[in-house]
């Protein structure tokens, strides 16, 4: 069964992959200059950094992953070492971003056929809302698997950073889908294979030089 890998990563792609419609590349081209995805962090001073770096490319729109919850489905023990079925409850973002040097307003609102962030945000309510995406099997090119169990449901917009002749705001979607944890009961492990190593103080080891034990 495909892992978490290919699920996170398979939805990553499916959104940029939509996103591309809006390009500027189209024919009849749209208006996004750069669509990518961003693996870093999201507060508003490493995020204003980089959207710096590449404020020649708005308007922009940037997929993220960012982070969810697990649980077990069913919520039962499973026989020792038995594989576990795990619920994966997750949210991925999209970061939209608007370039105007007529200030922020036009930014938020467009201006003079230019979509501004609200039209960016509209569309991804058009491309995204209610969407379920499939990916091919890695074993199978001819089976299908379904990446979201739930349909893309929008879950919120965030204000993320407001720089000069910048603005940018983030549309959340929230989505599941279940893994399955490696079958253990045919793999034991061996303890007493296993190679400990204490160290003395004032080595590396623990924090501080405290003594610690590595596992080789």
């Amino acid at each position: 069964m495909p892992g978490f890998n290919f699920f996170v990563s398979g939805i990553e792609d499916g959104m940029i992959q939509l996103l591309q419609t809006l390009s500027v590349k189209n024919d009849p081209p749209g208006y996004l200059k750069k669509i990518d995805s961003y693996g870093g962090e999201l507060n508003e001073k490493v995020l204003a950094s980089y959207l710096q770096e590449i404020a020649s490319n708005v308007p922009l729109a940037l997929v993220t992953y960012g982070g969810a919850e697990e649980v077990l489905s069913p919520p039962l023990p499973a026989v020792f070492g038995e594989p576990r079925i795990v619920e994966h409850r997750c949210t991925f973002g999209v970061i939209y971003c608007a370039g105007d040097a007529r200030g922020e307003r036009a930014q938020r609102r467009g201006i003079a056929g230019k979509p501004g962030v609200y039209q960016m945000i509209e569309d991804g309510k058009q491309l995204f809302g209610g969407l379920q995406l499939r990916r091919a099997d890695p074993d199978n090119d001819d089976q299908l698997t379904l990446l979201t169990l739930d349909p893309l449901t929008e879950a919120g917009i965030d204000y993320v950073a407001r720089l000069p002749g910048l603005t940018a705001y983030m549309q959340h979607f929230d989505t599941r889908f279940k893994w399955t944890e490696p079958d253990r009961r045919s793999e034991p492990i061996d303890v007493d294979q296993l190679i400990f190593d204490v160290q003395p103080i004032g080595e590396a080891g623990g924090p501080g030089g405290k003594p610690g034990v590595v596992l080789e």
